[in-house]
């Protein structure tokens, strides 16, 4: 019975570390416009990096392409992301105030250091306020929407946007397993919304299993 309580107290301790729920909301405006979007300061504290998109697929040795390995990556050929004022490139006031995320020649990459479980509504953001761009809620434009995908690349689910709509806003989430989110090219993109659960390493978990073990031991 001791070895039991040992144990359970051993993981209760670390499921205790994994459910706290990180929460940020990047308004993007506490720095210039041009800034770069990673030097904000709630990236740091979910451990999210912000990059341009590209659809490529994995490489062999040689430098070949493997088929079928092709899904969203880092573009390492592109700039920084940065924030600016929409109001610069014609799109209106950013809904935040001042500054939003470009987004609008190539999708951005919101990528996790540690995957997280999302909250039923964990996820949120708002585009700019103009009428420019696609309708993601018409056949033919699946791609102009929110995506959710996990360590392996597989899509996990997504939710369309209708850029024509000024302030179009996106509320979903529910997803387990993330490591990262794709936006779509063509808007600026404000108040980003993340909030959720770290999924914790599998091998942080094994590696505290025989300490709980000897604990249940030396109680005997």
């Amino acid at each position: 019975m001791k070895h039991a309580l040992a144990l359970g107290a051993t993981a209760l301790a670390i499921t205790g570390a994994a459910s706290a729920r990180p929460a940020a909301t990047f308004t993007f405006d506490e720095l210039p416009s041009g800034s770069q979007a990673n030097s904000f300061a709630q990236a740091a504290a979910l451990g999210v990096s912000f990059s341009y998109a590209a659809l490529l697929p994995d490489l062999d040795p040689s430098g070949d392409p493997i088929p079928g390995t092709t899904h969203w990556r880092p573009d390492i050929t592109a700039p920084t992301v940065t924030v600016s004022n929409p109001l610069l490139f014609n799109r209106g006031p950013a809904p935040s105030g001042s500054n939003a995320l470009d987004a609008l020649w190539q999708p951005v990459l919101i990528s996790f250091s540690t995957a997280y479980n999302l909250d039923a509504n964990g996820f949120s953001l708002v585009a700019d306020n103009s009428r420019f761009g696609l309708n993601g809620l018409l056949p033919g434009f699946a791609d102009i929407a929110v995506q959710f995908y996990d360590a392996g690349n597989n899509l996990l689910g997504s939710s369309p946007i209708n850029q024509t709509v000024p302030g179009f806003t996106v509320t979903t989430g529910g997803f387990s397993n993330v490591s990262y989110i794709l936006i779509a090219a063509g808007k600026f993109y404000d108040n980003i919304t993340i909030s959720g659960t770290p999924v914790p390493a599998p091998s942080a978990f094994l590696a505290l299993l025989p300490l709980a073990a000897a604990a249940g031991r030396r109680r005997r």
